[in-house]
């Protein structure tokens, strides 16, 4: 392919470096012209979880105008992580009490669905808001589950729940006291944590020795790229029975691309937060 023509150009740049979590005024909006030229007979690709549209092509598959994005988000990082962490780093046996925190967000509803669809789990999730909670039991299948902003009392909450699994997202402490000997604690990301100064710190954790738990951390890129295959196949029979549910939180708008970034530091997003660049 072979473009002589200028393309506009928008990009969401930092102004500054970013201490603790950010604000609006760190991000500044960037408009530029660029001349694509790329030689005809080029077998070179460019790979990405973005979207891109079709300049030119003498491709049929890929016609003048398309858009190409890899997947919907429930193929690309975010499922994969929870894929990875249900089915090979936790590996919860069936009828095992799962506990998801952050269970609305990106990742959290996907693995609360592969433990309890692809293993046969009892999933317990907490979330911010009433309607997260609600879109967890009635949309996302998830079997119980609370609003840990309204609990005076985080570890009352889960005392009913003695867990084998719990897939940390955000929440640390209470679970620790509720779970079984021989359990295992699955971190995949501490979104509270990011950029912090001091981290906070976490109590309890003598609990590890009394019951034998396990906690383990893991990096999809760097472990566990090997896997994808079998998760397209897994996720495509989930899609094809309809045992699988995905939101995604749409913002219009790359100008507003900022905004959406801090709201999911403070909860605001339900499932993977979404730029939506183009309406064609």
């Amino acid at each position: 392919m072979e473009g002589k023509g200028a393309l506009k150009n928008k990009q969401v740049v930092l102004k500054q470096y970013v201490k603790e979590f950010p604000k609006e005024a760190d991000f500044d909006v960037k408009h530029s012209t660029i001349i694509p030229s790329i030689p005809d007979g080029t077998k070179a690709v460019i790979s990405g979880y973005g979207v891109a549209k079709v300049f030119k092509s003498t491709n049929p598959n890929f016609r003048e105008g398309n858009y190409i994005r890899l997947g919907r988000i429930y193929l690309g990082i975010g499922g994969y992580a929870a894929y990875v962490g249900i089915s090979y780093v936790a590996e919860p046996k069936q009828r095992a009490v799962v506990y998801i925190s952050a269970a609305a967000g990106g990742v959290g509803q996907l693995a609360g669905q592969f433990a309890k669809y692809l293993n046969g789990c009892y999933v317990v999730g907490s979330s911010s808001t009433d309607e997260k909670v609600r879109l967890l039991k009635n949309e996302f299948g998830f079997d119980d589950a609370f609003n840990y902003k309204k609990e005076t009392d985080i570890s009352a909450a889960l005392t009913s729940f003695q867990m084998a699994l719990t897939y940390i997202l955000t929440m640390w402490e209470a679970p620790l006291l509720h779970m079984n000997a021989n359990s295992k604690i699955v971190a995949s990301g501490m979104i509270s944590q990011y950029n912090l100064e001091k981290p906070d710190g976490i109590h309890n954790l003598f609990q590890l020795i009394t019951k034998r738990i396990t906690m383990e951390g893991f990096h999809i890129v760097k472990d566990h790229l090997n896997h994808y295959d079998g998760f397209v196949d897994k996720v495509a029979a989930m899609l094809e029975c309809e045992n699988i549910y995905y939101k995604e939180d749409q913002t219009d708008g790359l100008e507003n691309a900022a905004a959406a970034l801090i709201g999911i530091f403070h909860g605001e997003n339900v499932g993977k937060g979404v730029i939506v660049v183009a309406e064609d």
